[in-house]
């Protein structure tokens, strides 16, 4: 059985959500499954972003991260000649 939804979870479901942050990393942060993020969104009325219309991972990572991180993220995703939001993908993924 699952444990019921507190306060700062809705909060930051509330927030993450707004910025366009997928189901499965809120999930990851919260310590819920995507297709409970999805309900509770829905029990709240918090509108489901449609995959094409939410923002990119870096636009994440720009908005969430510290300046100086980010400046190493983008200086490691220019030095392996790839983008950003696939340098994210890749360092995201073993922990997803």
């Amino acid at each position: 059985m699952s444990h019921a939804w507190t306060t700062e979870e809705d909060a930051v479901l509330r927030h993450l959500r707004a910025q366009g942050v997928y189901s499965k990393l809120i999930a990851h942060k919260i310590g819920r499954t995507p297709t409970a993020v999805d309900a509770r969104a829905n029990r709240l009325g918090i509108p489901f972003i449609p995959e094409t219309r939410r923002k990119s991972h870096e636009h994440y990572t720009a908005i969430h991260v510290n300046e100086a991180f980010y400046e190493k993220l983008r200086r490691e995703a220019a030095r392996r000649g790839i983008r950003i939001t696939r340098l994210v993908r890749e360092l995201l993924e073993p922990l997803l």
